[in-house]
Formats: C-alpha cells, sequence, structure tokens
C-alpha cells in the first residue's frame, strides 16, 4: 500500500476484522528493553494519558484482572459474606499492614462519615471501656493516682499526708547479704 493513499471506510473495516485474534509482530525482550530505554524520561501530552487511562480501564474490564477496583461499586451481601469466610482466621504480614497503613495516609473523610466512626468510639464500644468510665492507662495521671493509693497518700520519706508533699517514689527493695 502506497503512503499516503487513501482507504475507505469499508476497506479499513475488512482489514481490521481480517486482524482480529491474529497478534502482530511480537518484540523480542532485548527490542522491549530498548524501546523502555529510549522512552524513559519523556512526557506525554494530557490527551494521550487520557487515551492510556481510558485504554486500561477498557482492559481491565474486559480481563478481570486481580488488580481491578471496586472504586465507586458495592459487593452484593452473598459476596460479601464469601470474602469474609475465605479472609477469617488469616494474618496480616507486616508488609501487608504498612501497605494499608500507607494507603489510609493522607485519605480525608466527609463529615458524615467521621460523626459516624465517632458514634461507634462511644461509651462501651471504646476499645478503652472498662466497665462505666473509659481508663487511659498509659498517662501520668493514671500511674501518679495508682502509686498514692499504694502509698496510702502519703509521702514515702516523710509521711506527710498534705498533697504538696506528695510525689512519686517508686518503692526500692534491698536483699541484705550477711
Amino acid at each position: 500500500m502506497k503512503k499516503g493513499y487513501k482507504l475507505s471506510k469499508e476497506t479499513r473495516r475488512r482489514m481490521s476484522l481480517a486482524r482480529l485474534g491474529k497478534p502482530g509482530h511480537i518484540p523480542t525482550k532485548a527490542t522491549k528493553k530498548k524501546i523502555s530505554k529510549a522512552l524513559k524520561g519523556r512526557k506525554l501530552a494530557p490527551h494521550i494519558l487520557e487515551k492510556y487511562r481510558i485504554a486500561q480501564r477498557k482492559r481491565i474490564l474486559e480481563n478481570r484482572n486481580p488488580n481491578f477496583t471496586m472504586k465507586g461499586k458495592h459487593h452484593s451481601r452473598k459476596s460479601i459474606n464469601k470474602i469474609r469466610k475465605s479472609n477469617l482466621g488469616l494474618k496480616r504480614t507486616p508488609q501487608q499492614i504498612e501497605n494499608i497503613r500507607q494507603a489510609q495516609i493522607g485519605k480525608i473523610l466527609s463529615e458524615e462519615t467521621r460523626k459516624k466512626i465517632g458514634a461507634n468510639e462511644k461509651g462501651s464500644k471504646n476499645h478503652l471501656w472498662r466497665g462505666g468510665k473509659i481508663q487511659r492507662r498509659d498517662s501520668l495521671t493514671w500511674a501518679r493516682t495508682t502509686v498514692h493509693r499504694r502509698d496510702g497518700h502519703q509521702c514515702i520519706r516523710c509521711n506527710k499526708k498534705e498533697l504538696t508533699y506528695i510525689t512519686l517514689f517508686p518503692i526500692v527493695t534491698f536483699i541484705i547479704i550477711t
């Protein structure tokens, strides 16, 4: 076929049908590496990038790739139960946990979602709930009150019960060697 020769729509359609199911030239690995090296660092125009994205989405939908995302879609109840049963008892590796953490960084939640999360963390649903009140065991006030309770609310050095003198002292035990 001569360069610049115009084909009718019917001819192009027939040629397209003739090529269906027949792969074209498949380059070798060495050729693929050369092409990749030549294209590195080259920036594509936005309209070409959009074409690539659309083509990639079509390929994903056609092939049902395992990396296919369900963004904006919902699983059926039956499907959710199947997924839940298959994941029961599985332990995540540290790498998987890190990947999940990285995916959540910078995610902005809507006001409605934040209210739902807050409602699910109130009262007895909170992981720090200890029957009637939430205890934060990591705070200094908790340590201070437990030590004061242990020592009978008095200083172990001078035995004064005045609040100004009560400080945190660890009880040190000595073994007497004779």
